[in-house]
């Protein structure tokens, strides 16, 4: 007889374990009212914190009993007393004299009427362009201080580490040979992004060197890229005293024989009118700026010859685009007067036959004198078309058709230049400070150009 398979055996064992598996009793769930009488037996948090601060208590309680280490409390409170009294003594004090001078709910929007002037530098030798970069509060100032010959980068902090500014760049406006330049020293200051808002490189700087009566670009390695020293009929550049970027990355910059003040930008006038360009606003296109700022260029590279695109009945000292780079704002500073022209916002070209008055200080009131006149240095505009201009010894706040919404008078300084900040506040060069005005929320700089 054949043996009997395992098989079967085997297959009917394993519903015979899962049964008994399954009849595993589980332990019986805990009624509500067990719950919490197990809870009713733990502390809760408040008690939990009390006995903490109460072991803390004991243990400061022993601590302070003992005359030994009293000496730390002691050290401990004049230390920060001390910190306390530096970080006030360091922090920027309100510019003596200043004041908000407008009532209107459109200058409210722009300036608080509340708004204090704060000083970040006093004693500067000539205070010069600038320059704010970045985007938000971690952005930074660039400055410029003409009778040192440099540029300085702003640093705000707290206590110890509130420095107020450090070098950023040495022999700024002119490295050698310009002895006979009443100012050589002297900058302008313009971050040239080619590529627009979405680009995704880091921009180069571009410094106006009145002194080395050229423009050129600074290498993050100090490196000094020449740009334009010449106009496109070969005639050397007087001095560039301001730029800024236009649409389809052109680049525009003003040149005069005369600085801001009137007077020849050279010591010994006669040598001004030889073989110097005439003044006016000149561009550098695109496709002229590309070799020089790439990342391969250097201090032997051929600069590029800019084209005049554009004049004013004085002296063009400052520039700067509306909102949405339909117009170029030129500051004269003989006139006295901010002249605009049209401006093609997708190539960037100049209509010259345009040009028409778009503030003039005898709106102001301020226009009676020549000083006065004179004092049309810097030009900033925010994302609203706002325009903001230097005066005599106060900034106007224009509105986008050139109305004078109010002004910031600064007591005695005179602002030569200034910057819209991404963090909320207006940057002001005077003579001899840096200045900071607040300004309202929402306030911000312009897009840059498509």
């Amino acid at each position: 007889m054949a043996p009997r398979s395992n098989k079967k055996q085997a297959t009917s064992r394993a519903p015979r374990a899962a049964d008994t598996h399954a009849r595993q009793r589980l332990p019986p769930p805990v009624s509500r009212r067990e719950q919490q009488r197990l809870y009713a037996n733990q502390p809760s948090n408040m008690t939990r914190a009390k006995e903490a601060l109460g072991v803390a208590g004991a243990f400061a309680s022993r601590i302070v009993k003992n005359v030994e280490n009293w000496w730390f409390f002691l050290f401990l409170l004049s230390g920060g007393s001390y910190m306390s009294l530096l970080d006030a003594a360091l922090a920027p004090a309100a510019l003596a004299g200043a004041r908000v001078d407008g009532a209107a709910a459109a200058f409210a929007a722009v300036v608080p009427p509340a708004a204090v002037v704060k000083v970040l530098v006093d004693g500067l030798d000539g205070g010069d362009a600038a320059l704010w970069r970045g985007d938000g509060a971690a952005g930074q100032l660039l400055f410029g201080e003409a009778g040192a010959n440099r540029v300085w980068v702003h640093e705000d902090g707290s206590g110890l580490v509130r420095v107020g500014h450090s070098v950023f760049l040495q022999e700024a406006g002119c490295a050698a040979g310009c002895e006979d330049f009443a100012a050589p020293g002297a900058v302008c200051l313009l971050d040239y992004d080619a590529d627009g808002p979405d680009g995704a490189g880091e921009p180069a700087l571009l410094v106006c060197e009145q002194g080395g009566r050229r423009l050129s670009r600074v290498k993050q390695d100090g490196v000094r890229v020449p740009v334009a020293s010449t106009d496109a009929a070969g005639d050397a550049l007087n001095g560039p005293s301001s730029a800024a970027l236009g649409p389809n990355g052109t680049v525009f910059f003003a040149d005069a024989h005369a600085s801001a003040a009137g007077a020849s930008k050279r010591r010994d006038a006669t040598l001004a009118d030889r073989g110097a360009a005439a003044d006016g606003v000149y561009a550098l296109s695109k496709a002229q700026l590309a070799p020089l700022v790439a990342d391969g260029a250097d201090a032997d590279a051929a600069a590029a010859a800019p084209t005049r695109v554009a004049a004013v009945p004085g002296t063009p000292e400052a520039l700067a685009f509306n909102a949405d780079y339909t117009a170029l704002y030129v500051a004269d500073s003989a006139e006295g007067a901010v002249f605009a022209f049209d401006v093609d916002p997708k190539s960037g070209a100049v209509d010259e036959a345009s040009r028409s008055v778009f503030f003039d200080l005898a709106t102001a009131g301020d226009g009676d004198d020549l000083a006065s006149r004179r004092a049309f240095r810097g030009l900033a505009v925010d994302a609203l078309g706002r325009v903001f201009a230097t005066g005599p010894r106060k900034v106007y706040v224009l509105g986008a058709d050139g109305a004078l919404l109010g002004a910031v008078a600064t007591a005695a300084e005179q602002p030569v230049d200034l910057a819209v900040a991404s963090d909320g506040h207006l940057y002001v060069v005077t003579e001899t400070m840096l200045l900071r005005v607040p300004l309202a929320r929402g306030v911000a700089p312009p897009k840059l150009p498509k």
